[in-house]
C-alpha cells in the first residue's frame, strides 16, 4: 500500500537513519542486496510475494539483521508464524507512527550490538537483548537454535517448570 509505505517514510525520518521503501517483494529484496539494511520493517501480505517468505531469505542472507513485521491480519498463526522465522516483532495495523520508531529504534540498537558481537571477531554469541529472545553464532547456540526448531513443530508438551523431588523422609 503506497499511502502506508509514504507515512512509513515520513515518520521514520529520524537522524543518522536511511529509510529506503518498496511496494513489491522484488524491489524489496533489490534494496536489501543493494543497501544492506540492519532493520527491515515488512508488510506479511506483499502483491508479488509472502512477507513470511522474505522474513527468512532476509535474516538468512544477514543474521545480525532485525526484521519488524506489519500486518493488517489480527490472526495468531501468521504472528506464531511470523516471531518463530526470526522476527523480531509484529505490529499491527492501525498503528501509531510512535509505536514503529519506538520499535525501530530497539531493533536498529539490537542489530547493532548483534554486527558488533560479529564485527570483534572473538566467536563469541551474539547478546540476546530482551527477555525470550535468543541470538547467537557458536555451535552451541546453533544446536539449541536446532532443537528449538525441531521442538517447536512438536506436539509434546514442554514446561519450563522444573521437577520437584520429594524431599527425604515425607
Amino acid at each position: 500500500d503506497l499511502q502506508i509505505t509514504g507515512l512509513i517514510e515520513e515518520g521514520l525520518t529520524i537522524p543518522g537513519v536511511r529509510v529506503v521503501c518498496a511496494a513489491t517483494g522484488k524491489a524489496g529484496r533489490e534494496m536489501a542486496a543493494t543497501h544492506h539494511p540492519a532493520v527491515i520493517l515488512l508488510d506479511i501480505g506483499l502483491p508479488d510475494a509472502s512477507g513470511l517468505t522474505l522474513l527468512e531469505e532476509f535474516i538468512a542472507d544477514d543474521p545480525t539483521r532485525m526484521v519488524l513485521m506489519l500486518t493488517g491480519r489480527s490472526d495468531e498463526s501468521s504472528v506464531v508464524e511470523a516471531m518463530r522465522k526470526g522476527a523480531l516483532d509484529y505490529i499491527s495495523k492501525p498503528f501509531k507512527m510512535a509505536e514503529v520508531r519506538a520499535k525501530v529504534e530497539i531493533a536498529r540498537a539490537r542489530a547493532r550490538r548483534n554486527r558488533d558481537a560479529v564485527d570483534d571477531g572473538s566467536g563469541a554469541s551474539l547478546p540476546a537483548g530482551e527477555p525470550g529472545v535468543m541470538a547467537g553464532k557458536s555451535e552451541c547456540m546453533m544446536e539449541v537454535f536446532k532443537q528449538i526448531g525441531r521442538l517447536s513443530s512438536s506436539t509434546v508438551p514442554v514446561s519450563n517448570r522444573r521437577s520437584r523431588r520429594p524431599e527425604r523422609g515425607t
